[in-house]
């Protein structure tokens, strides 16, 4: 069971929302404003969020980099911007993932399971030194350092990272990786991924248009540089 914080202006769609987690085992708290959500993000200890992008009072991007800066739990945006722009932009600020609405809960439910199977998993401890120290990365607390700073990655961008030090000098497909971050569940697009990639390079890498760890195959993936 877990404990869902839903920042959702229409009531309507949060109670639907509510309603399927409550069926699903799951409780939620429902806050229909940027301000009180993120008190509420403040007052508790949730398991995920699903945030509305556009807020009457503050902005949900503003919101998601709050709650990035505190946490690492899955954050899933409901967004009616399906822009291109929009959704990148949201990746770049910390979001695991997005639904557009209007959208399917059945879809939705799915894709709430899928993150919080993800963040949830607790594999044995297991701390991996890379380039000489300079990198760490812990699965067991999963965090990862980089020059002793702990870097704040969403849940996804730790599963993508996970995948490809596990296997060092294996080409993934986007496919796989994408596979890989959500378990399998869904289906996605090269952009995803890509956007993925490409916030994580700015999180590890020194120089992340000229990268060391995480490299690119052109036409086959990427592959982590071990």
């Amino acid at each position: 069971m877990a404990e869902i914080l839903i920042i959702e202006d229409d009531t309507q769609i949060a109670e639907v929302i509510a309603a399927y987690l409550s069926r699903s085992g799951h409780t939620s708290r429902m806050e229909h404003s940027g301000l009180s959500g993120q008190k509420a993000f403040e007052e508790e200890d949730f398991d995920m969020v699903l945030l509305d992008l556009m807020l009457p009072d503050k902005s949900g991007e503003d919101i998601c980099r709050f709650i990035r800066s505190h946490s690492r739990i899955p954050v899933l945006m409901l967004t009616a911007k399906a822009d291109e722009a929009s959704l990148l932009y949201g990746f770049r600020v910390g979001a695991d993932d997005f639904m557009t609405k209007p959208f399917s809960p059945r879809e939705l439910m799915v894709r709430i399971e899928a993150l919080l199977r993800r963040s949830q998993s607790a594999p044995a401890a297991q701390l991996l030194e890379l380039d000489e120290g300079r990198l760490r990365f812990d699965r067991g607390k999963r965090r990862v350092w980089k020059d002793e700073n702990l870097l704040h990655l969403t849940a996804v961008e730790f599963d993508i990272l996970e995948k490809l030090i596990s296997y060092p000098g294996r080409i993934f497909s986007r496919e796989e990786i994408l596979q890989a971050a959500r378990g399998g569940d869904f289906q996605g697009t090269d952009r995803t991924v890509d956007s993925h990639i490409r916030n994580l390079r700015s999180k590890i890498e020194e120089t992340p248009k000229n990268p060391h760890y995480i490299l690119t195959e052109r036409g086959k993936g990427f592959y982590f540089n071990g």
